[in-house]
């Protein structure tokens, strides 16, 4: 997938984790992120919590390829 947003000035952050994209720590991480207005926010995390260490190694990439937005951050 090519990424096609002019990030102008910005820099770009990746926020991930291993909790899943509904975790509050994620949400309010990208909510203050995004809220700066100083970056171009990504978010790369899993549908659901895969932390621990029977969910290692699993991809994060969702099983069914959807892009989502969340927070203002793609």
């Amino acid at each position: 997938m090519e990424c096609t947003v002019d990030t102008g000035d910005r820099p770009a952050i990746m926020v991930t984790n291993d909790d899943g994209i509904d975790a509050p720590g994620l949400r309010a991480l990208v909510r203050v992120l995004v809220s700066a207005n100083r970056f171009v926010v990504r978010v790369c995390a899993p549908d659901s919590n895969l932390e621990g260490p029977c969910a290692a190694p699993s991809p994060i990439v969702s099983a069914n390829g959807q892009k989502e937005t969340k927070n203002g951050a793609a």
